[in-house]
């Protein structure tokens, strides 16, 4: 799954397309989580850690967050076209 998510990332800078490399992205983020969860069952049967499941959740839900407000993505076009004396892309 983590090949295929860099792959599809690639491919969707290669074509320039967001849909791809988005979904490609989700693909590593499905990974991820695949990952987490199968870490937090062994720590819980091995070791008797109840709780790193649940901090490993929430170290990659924090992870598209942190993606999504860097530059150039749909949240800061949106305040872009707000910003008085821009041309909107709507008009």
């Amino acid at each position: 799954m983590p090949a295929l998510g860099v792959a599809k990332r690639r491919l969707g800078a290669r074509l320039d397309s967001a849909a791809t490399a988005g979904e490609g992205t989700q693909n590593l983020l499905c990974a991820y989580l695949a990952a987490a969860v199968l870490a937090g069952l062994l720590a819980n049967i091995l070791l008797g850690w109840w709780w790193l499941d649940p901090v490993v959740a929430l170290g990659i839900a924090g992870r598209p967050y942190g993606k999504a407000s860097k530059p150039g993505t749909a949240r800061n076009a949106a305040e872009m076209r707000r910003q008085p004396g821009r041309a909107s892309p709507d008009s």
